[in-house]
């Protein structure tokens, strides 16, 4: 696990669009479709790529099941970032993609079980046909716009997981969940004891899971008793932006660079504010 950085004050980016670097023009989703197809089958020889009936998806025959890759990600992101922080991610992207399919993971293990936040338009896009059965990603719904998915983290990826692989563990899926819970947590600092949340915004970085966060009810209770109502964010999938709503002057300013950050982020989350009540968390309007 990477190690913890805290900002002191939430840096803004300052984007400056010119000709120079930016993609041309930005290829519809079928046409980026049929082109991530194209590069897929060219690293992997001898394996039949398919596009998918659904948006910006493919399928690769793999073993021992086909792969379902999910492009929407890469295409939002490529559509405001420069050329070349686009190929980069593609790269990355395909490089990723590609460890699954030539060297499998392992077997999850109960240690490796971890709780994600993620937007709901990513658990559509691993889940698109909402399937239940035991071969389905174990995912629950979250505060509005948000979910939950269970994970299995790896040295260099995280995966979902199905009710068919806990059964060699031994978990059922609410068992396999709380011990994700919790090894999840004590790999996150606590939210009532973020250094500076007093008196300035907070930046939470550094951390796999960061996003997670959000899931220590017992933390923010405590927190937001000592300092009031608690607004937070995360625009992205390595930062929690936390603030105290006495603290912010100007809401229509801070929601427009939270948006900012999460449209121009690699793995953009969510442009949404939430504000910790005593019923949890809730969307703040």
């Amino acid at each position: 696990m990477r190690s913890p950085t805290f900002g002191r004050s939430l840096l803004l980016l300052v984007v400056t669009f010119c000709l120079t670097g930016l993609a041309p023009a930005r290829p519809t989703e079928a046409e980026f479709t049929r082109q991530m197809a194209a590069r897929f089958r060219t690293a992997l020889p001898g394996h039949t790529i398919e596009i998918t009936s659904e948006p910006l998806q493919l399928r690769i025959a793999a073993t021992p099941d086909p792969l379902t890759v999910n492009v929407a990600r890469i295409y939002n992101y490529c559509a405001s970032a420069p050329a070349q922080d686009c190929a980069q991610s593609i790269d990355r992207f395909i490089a990723g993609t590609l460890e699954g399919v030539v060297h499998p993971v392992s077997p999850v293990t109960r240690a490796q079980l971890r709780l994600l936040v993620r937007n709901v338009e990513y658990c559509d896009s691993i889940n698109p046909d909402h399937a239940r059965d035991l071969r389905g990603p174990i995912m629950r719904p979250f505060v509005s716009g948000l979910c939950i998915i269970l994970m299995g983290d790896y040295p260099t990826t995280m995966r979902s997981v199905t009710e068919d692989q806990l059964a060699p563990l031994g978990l059922t899926a609410d068992a396999a969940w709380a011990l994700a819970e919790r090894q999840t947590l004590a790999d996150l600092p606590r939210p009532d004891r973020l250094e500076g949340i007093h008196d300035t915004v907070v930046a939470v970085t550094g951390y796999d899971y960061v996003t997670s966060l959000m899931l220590n009810a017992e933390g923010w209770r405590a927190a937001a008793a000592a300092e009031g109502e608690l607004v937070v964010a995360v625009p992205d999938s390595g930062s929690m932006i936390v603030v105290r709503r006495a603290n912010l002057a100007d809401l229509v300013r801070f929601r427009a660079i939270v948006r900012d950050q999460m449209e121009t982020a690699e793995r953009g989350v969510s442009p949404n504010l939430y504000h910790w009540t005593a019923q949890g968390w809730a969307l703040l309007e």
